[in-house]
């Protein structure tokens, strides 16, 4: 595991660095809009209670076509999150 984003001084260097991933995976953060806009295929974990444009009882999102949205299913537990997200991770590396 590298970090990278002490190179990362502004959103161009991000892009830069994000257009080189297979996925990312992020929380609500312009993170997430960067990587739905550059196209590039992003997990957002969200809380239980989502902003409005992240509509409600969806895992997409109608704004970035190659989102998935992981959100809590109980108030301030990230636990389920965590391991649905590691299962889509390990599946998308199995179908790599």
């Amino acid at each position: 595991l590298i970090n990278f984003m002490p190179e990362c001084h502004t959103m161009d260097d991000t892009a830069a660095l994000m257009v080189n991933l297979d996925i990312i995976v992020s929380v609500d953060t312009s993170a997430v809009h960067l990587a739905g806009g550059l196209g590039k295929p992003v997990i957002m974990m969200d809380r239980v209670n989502n902003c409005w444009r992240w509509l409600h009882g969806r895992e997409d999102t109608p704004w970035y076509p190659q989102m998935t949205i992981v959100r809590q299913t109980r108030f301030g537990d990230w636990s389920d999150v965590v391991e649905r997200v590691k299962q889509r991770l390990e599946d998308a590396v199995s179908a790599h």
